[in-house]
């Protein structure tokens, strides 16, 4: 069985992570960021962030 892609992750798993590291914070504005538009998801193809 191959891995999910990102896109396939659950939302819990950001808000998990999100409440272990509360700095954590996107590097650029997202209107900066590349989105992807293609198959059946859409989603952010990067996310850089700091913390």
């Amino acid at each position: 069985m191959s891995p999910s892609p990102p896109a396939a992750v659950p939302a819990s798993v950001y808000s998990t992570l999100y409440k272990r590291i509360p700095t954590l914070s996107p590097v650029a504005p997202i209107d900066q960021l590349a989105f992807n538009h293609t198959g059946t998801a859409y989603g952010v193809k990067c996310l850089p962030v700091t913390w």
